[in-house]
């Protein structure tokens, strides 16, 4: 959900008294907290804020931080389903992605901060993004006598008192046309005209040896911008080229940034961040809603087409992208935009916006050659040779 969601979330949570409690908050970040491996202009960002470690500003009073590291036992660049201590299983329905803070960026008001589970990073993101959300009290409990207020005034909606984003729109109707290639290790789409790597976390797949392997990649696969610009050379490098071919690079968006197809445009961002941000200003627009055909909103593992299923290591989370300047050709992308920003996109909700440079993010790589594009290798329809197991368990 949404900033304002969250916020009138909590606030629902209290009016009802949910558990018997009427002092629910969203947690709380420090906003100066030393202790954080990386600092960065007007703020405190990166990883261990609020571990308890000597010297620690952030310990105890990071409300997120001392969730994920100390009460749960979660560690840096580790996703906190595959790293836990024993007081983990205290909790129900841990999400591996972002949660917001009440903290707000200093000077930028329209931001909050926010801590990352699938690695344990505290950053900031515009209060249109869509983030998950768990509510602290600091009033003491015993368990409540009587029925739940919110349950006992509407049982049948009890679950789900704010339900989704609250987005209305129009979604036209999908037009896949997605074409397997190179024995389904490629995914042609015409509208676009790039070819995608079958694979879409191929980095967390990688070993140390592989001579595409990087340091920075974390283990699930995400790295900040300036691994991603090593990354992307080791795939291109002349002598040993990804699957034979060069001109590998992150999807991109339209140049200069104006995609006219955003029908959820925010306020305080440009015309290339919202929601419905499809057609072909957008690589990755295109795919979420055209060719998958999922509603803004929605998570790419609710999908179940096909066209889905021509991927793997699909994750519902954020993914680079790449905004050309003009002139530039999109596989000599300039990566880096003004104010240390490029363009991600969320496959957890179709969200496109933009990413501090430093945070560690997924990629999924896009193949512009010829080669790729008009080779016939494969075809439409049922895979019969699975390449990761079956597609229900992928």
């Amino acid at each position: 959900m949404p900033l304002s969601v969250a916020n009138a979330f909590v606030g629902k949570l209290n009016d009802r008294a949910y558990l018997g409690i009427t002092t629910w908050s969203l947690p709380i970040t420090v906003y100066d907290d030393a202790s954080c491996t990386l600092a960065s202009e007007g703020g405190r960002f990166g990883y261990d804020c609020g571990l308890a470690v000597a010297g620690s500003s952030g310990y105890p009073y990071s409300e997120l931080g001392n969730l994920f590291y100390n009460v749960m036992g979660g560690a840096a660049h580790n996703n906190i389903q595959q790293e836990h201590g024993p007081n983990y299983d205290l909790f129900r329905n841990v999400q591996p992605y972002l949660y917001w803070s009440q903290t707000p960026q200093y000077n930028a008001l329209t931001f909050s901060n926010d801590l990352w589970f699938q690695n344990g990073f505290q950053g900031t993101e515009s209060e249109y993004d869509s983030m998950f959300v768990i509510p602290v009290s600091v009033q003491a409990t015993t368990m409540p006598t009587g029925p739940l207020q919110a349950c006992a005034d509407d049982p049948a909606t009890c679950p789900s008192l704010l339900p989704g984003l609250g987005l209305t729109t129009t979604v036209y109707p999908a037009r896949p046309s997605l074409q397997p290639r190179w024995d389904w290790r490629l995914i042609y789409d015409p509208v676009t005209n790039v070819a995608y790597l079958a694979n879409a976390n191929l980095a967390a797949t990688l070993k140390p040896d592989s001579q595409y392997y990087v340091s920075g990649i974390n283990p699930d696969g995400s790295m900040n911008q300036a691994t991603l610009v090593k990354f992307l050379a080791a795939l291109n490098n002349p002598e040993h080229p990804c699957l034979g071919l060069t001109g590998w690079n992150v999807p991109t968006t339209v140049v200069g940034g104006a995609n006219p197809d955003c029908s959820i445009q925010v306020r305080t961002g440009g015309p290339d961040i919202g929601y419905n941000c499809d057609g072909t200003a957008s690589d990755l627009g295109e795919l979420f809603y055209n060719q998958f055909g999922i509603e803004a909103g929605h998570t790419v593992n609710e999908s179940w087409s096909w066209e889905r299923w021509s991927f793997y290591n699909l994750m519902p989370g954020y993914y680079w992208q790449c905004d050309p300047a003009p002139g530039i050709s999109a596989s000599q992308c300039a990566h880096e935009q003004g104010g240390g920003q490029i363009p991600s996109f969320s496959f957890l909700s179709g969200y496109e916006g933009v990413t501090q440079v430093f945070i560690p993010t997924r990629i999924l790589m896009e193949q512009s050659s010829s080669t790729a594009s008009t080779s016939t290798t494969g075809s439409r329809g049922r895979i019969s040779t699975p390449r990761n197991g079956s597609p229900a368990n992928r």
